[in-house]
């Protein structure tokens, strides 16, 4: 229950509306330029490292085929032996010191090969030098397995994936292993080609550790070579090593783990290299900015709600203390002035208030017990100036307009208030020049206007011969415009017109027409209206549009000038209402009957 209550209090509570609609003005473009500079420096960076990484990815490609390639020169050296004795001629009459000191030569010539082999096809004994000093199984070593796919192309060299030197003794490096078969040069052009042997050496993995090893990796990332079959041949994650990983599979693997997949083929191989770059990595810097961002936008914030509730409470207070005054005068405390805090409109405002406390005193004491019978239409205009009715409406869009607004507009708008109090807290006469209402007219609308964002519109036509300076019942044209706004434009949700005519009816009979393009009344709501205004309200009547508005215009009409003068309306539902005010044409204010107290 007292949950609710205090909900209820801070909806009607300026404060809380202000400091809420000025946090909300501050959140949203905060908001919005944070996620948009957000999102264009992750997609930027974005983009910059993934190109990045296209480019590491390509040169890693160009020196891997580059390194292939220079192994299979390698391997190629059977047919050109630099100087060495042909070795086609050692492996038919199986010279093995021969094939010793060529296999010494070739170990020599790169110093990533560890060991090399040749296995002639007539004694099938294999012969193999090392670089290191190790005892050579031959009983172990995978001669079939080296050379399986050479059957299918004796022609080509077989990189085997990395693998353990099992057939040396106390031996755990690992290498790679190239094979090429050594063929009769003379059958190189017949259907069957003749095996003279096998030539096998193998690569130290570092060589490809080497490779990569300039490179900027996370721990999950993964560089994989791949042949045509998915074979891994080689990759840093030794765990992969001649297992099958398709690029499907990479593919699969990689948006599980959020990685981005980058595949290139070797030139002059028929092998690919896949690299898979996981996102967290590279997008590491992001989270960083992202975290500054968010500090920026709190810290901006929290300057955003200090300042919101100084400037809340500064333009609130005031009000606060008027809304206050306004409930103890309501309730007959006349005594007491608000303190004037500031020189600006605010302050105006309160003087205003203070003054019109002040004459309402002097004016009860002076003609309000004497008058009350005769002029009880008078003290219902008076009711109607000083009561919430007028007043709260237009404290009420000054109210929301600084709610959403901190600008100029709010400024005038206070000006035409205080205009507008000046205006009614003048009690010297009842009567006023069609100037001076048409002012306070031009004022209210001017409030409503701002409020409503140009909702309504307002347009004022004086017929040839009119003069502003006639008279005319002080607040009278006013409340019929207040009327059509609220109860016509307003509840059709969409842009209105209200239009203000005053012409001659006849040569003595004023007649002031305020047509509006609003909702109108059906007939049960006219024939309503007609019953206000034709008798004395009754209090279930209090607070409904017409026994505060036009009722009290029609009545001071009629007391001040008869029966045969007043209000008359019409209203049609969807079209609009016309409501027309006929009272004597009043050449001299000053000269005129009830133009004094």
């Amino acid at each position: 229950m007292m949950l609710g209550f205090r909900l209820t209090a801070l909806k009607r509570s300026i404060f809380a509306k202000f400091v809420v609609s000025f946090l909300l003005a501050g959140i949203l473009p905060l908001s919005a330029l944070g996620y948009f500079l957000m999102n264009a420096y992750f997609a930027q960076s974005e983009r910059f490292n993934l190109n990045n990484l296209e480019q590491m990815t390509f040169y890693l490609t160009q020196n891997t085929g580059q390194l292939l390639n220079n192994y299979n020169e390698i391997s190629k050296s059977m047919y050109d032996a630099n100087g060495y004795p042909d070795l086609s001629q050692a492996a038919r009459g199986n010279q093995i010191p021969v094939i010793d000191n060529w296999l010494s030569y070739v170990i020599s010539s790169n110093p990533y090969i560890e060991n090399a082999y040749f296995v002639p096809q007539s004694s099938r004994e294999v012969l193999s030098r090392s670089r290191r000093a190790k005892s050579f199984d031959a009983a172990k070593f995978p001669l079939a397995e080296l050379t399986r796919e050479l059957k299918q192309n004796p022609k080509g060299i077989q990189m085997s994936p990395a693998h353990g030197e099992a057939y040396f003794s106390s031996s755990n490096r690992q290498v790679v292993t190239f094979s090429r078969y050594l063929l009769d040069t003379s059958t190189l052009l017949d259907d069957h080609l003749t095996v003279l042997g096998v030539f096998l050496f193998d690569v130290n993995i570092e060589v490809f550790d080497e490779l990569i090893s300039g490179l900027e990796l996370e721990a999950n990332d993964k560089i994989i070579v791949t042949d045509t079959f998915g074979k891994v041949m080689y990759s840093n994650n030794r765990m992969l090593i001649g297992q099958t990983q398709t690029v499907e599979m990479a593919q699969k693997e990689g948006e599980k783990r959020n990685a981005q997949l980058i595949v290139r083929r070797i030139a002059g191989t028929n092998q690919l290299l896949i690299g898979s770059y996981s996102r967290s990595g590279f997008l590491a810097q992001l989270t960083r900015f992202k975290v500054l961002v968010v500090l920026i936008v709190s810290v901006c914030l929290l300057l955003l709600t200090l300042l919101s509730l100084g400037l809340s409470r500064r333009f609130s207070q005031p009000i606060r203390d008027i809304k206050r005054k306004l409930a103890r005068m309501e309730s007959g405390d006349l005594d007491g002035a608000l303190p004037v805090r500031s020189p600006d409109e605010i302050g105006q405002l309160t003087r205003g208030v203070n003054r019109m406390s002040d004459q309402l005193g002097r004016f009860i004491q002076e003609a309000y017990v004497a008058e009350i019978r005769q002029k009880q239409s008078e003290l219902n205009a008076l009711k109607s100036q000083i009561r919430p009715h007028y007043l709260y409406n237009t404290l009420e869009v000054i109210r929301m307009s600084a709610v959403s607004r901190d600008d100029e507009p709010v400024a005038d708008m206070i000006h035409a208030l205080s205009n507008q109090l000046a205006y009614v807290l003048d009690y010297g006469k009842s009567l006023v020049t069609i100037g001076e209402e048409l002012a306070n007219v031009r004022d209210y609308f001017h409030l409503i206007q701002v409020r409503y964002e140009e909702l309504a519109s307002l347009e004022i036509q004086l017929a040839p011969g009119i003069q502003e300076e006639w008279g005319i019942l002080k607040l009278s044209v006013q409340p019929l415009v207040e009327n059509a706004v609220q109860h016509g434009i307003l509840p059709k949700e969409s842009a209105g017109h209200v239009r203000l005519e005053i012409s001659l009816e006849e040569p003595d009979v004023l007649s002031i027409c305020v047509i509006d393009d609003g909702i109108g009344m059906d007939e049960r709501q006219t024939d309503e209206l007609s019953r206000r205004l034709g008798h004395r309200e009754r209090p279930e009547d209090s607070g409904k549009p017409a026994s505060v508005g036009l009722k009290n215009v029609h009545d001071r009409l009629q007391s001040l000038y008869g029966s045969s003068f007043g209000l008359s309306f019409d209203s049609y539902p969807l079209l609009g209402t016309s409501v027309q005010i006929r009272m004597p044409v009043i050449r001299a204010v000053d000269d005129t009957p009830g133009s004094g107290n």
